[in-house]
């Protein structure tokens, strides 16, 4: 069985470091473009909100893993 991958938390090591982080909330938009968009705002770090928010767990799977291959951390 091939190992388990689990990516870098870089807004974790960023807060290690002591640097200050941006992030926001995302409770509404489901296209996976909107982690680009909000990378290129400045943004490091993004809470998909599921309590305020209407997606269901493909979205969030698929936010999830797009936010982490542009580098934003879910």
């Amino acid at each position: 069985m091939p190992p388990i991958v689990i990516p870098d938390n870089r807004a974790k090591a960023a807060l290690k470091a002591g640097k200050l982080l941006m992030g926001t909330m995302l409770a509404d938009i489901r296209q996976p473009s909107i982690m680009q968009i909000l990378l290129n705002a400045g943004f490091d770090f993004v809470i998909i909100d599921n309590e305020h928010g209407a997606f269901g767990i493909e979205s969030i799977a698929d936010l999830t893993r797009i936010a982490r291959i542009f580098g934003l951390t879910p």
